[in-house]
């Protein structure tokens, strides 16, 4: 069956991005209401392991893997199906390549942006561990650095995830995959590394990246706020 799908969001649970509005459960009552079927929270170096909620989800009709957005090594990766335990030893990437296991899932999350963050042309030295790479929503018609991931993808046959990395709900439902899967954890993670994976997507309009690009600034000086206010 096609799951409709999104792997890459937060939620005001993140302890990063606390600008966020809505819950984990705001997320998933709009998630029901767009007919998702599978949901990974992807938390900034946080794993929502939370039974209510994922609980939350199943009465919804709604599979929820567990996931994490993590900084290794000044890079992000999004790890999905991997224990706090496992995580916890997770502190380079070499760590991650012995950590690794076949019921792991590893995407790389918008690779060649422009962000410091952003794997880049890293992501050829690591690509034996990298099962994916994500799709990302921010581009336009006229400029496009998902052409980059594309190349990758085929490359080193590696699964393209169109995801909304969403941080407000207004962005959530216009960049997903459909997975081609039953619909259990490992089931979809298998499909997604051998490639049943359909993205629907859309480019944004120049309006719409202008907007984007004020929200960045907006949250970037937010975070800086709070990391004054946390060190005094």
């Amino acid at each position: 069956m096609l799951l409709k799908t999104d792997l890459h969001l937060h939620t005001s649970e993140d302890p990063i991005d606390t600008f966020i509005t809505y819950s984990a459960k705001e997320l998933i009552d709009e998630a029901e209401k767009k007919e998702f079927d599978v949901l990974s929270i992807t938390l900034h170096d946080y794993l929502l392991d939370d039974l209510e909620i994922k609980e939350y989800a199943e009465s919804k009709g709604i599979l929820l893997i567990p996931g994490i957005e993590k900084k290794i090594e000044g890079k992000e990766f999004l790890l999905y199906n991997f224990t706090k335990e496992e995580l916890s030893n997770i502190n380079k990437i070499e760590d991650l390549k012995q950590i690794k296991k076949q019921h792991h899932l590893i995407i790389a999350p918008h690779p060649f942006y422009h962000g410091t963050s952003c794997l880049g042309n890293k992501l050829n030295e690591i690509n034996e561990i990298i099962d994916g790479v994500e799709y990302c929503y921010f581009y336009t018609k006229y400029f496009n650095l998902n052409k980059k991931a594309e190349q990758f993808s085929k490359k080193y046959n590696k699964t393209l995830v169109a995801s909304s990395d969403s941080h407000k709900l207004t962005n959530f439902g216009k960049n997903y995959s459909q997975v081609n899967s039953d619909k259990d954890i490992n089931s979809v993670i298998e499909a997604i590394k051998e490639g049943n994976v359909l993205i629907k997507t859309e480019p944004l309009s120049i309006f719409q990246i202008f907007k984007e690009l004020i929200q960045f600034k907006i949250s970037f000086i937010k975070r800086l706020i709070k990391n004054v206010r946390t060190r005094n």
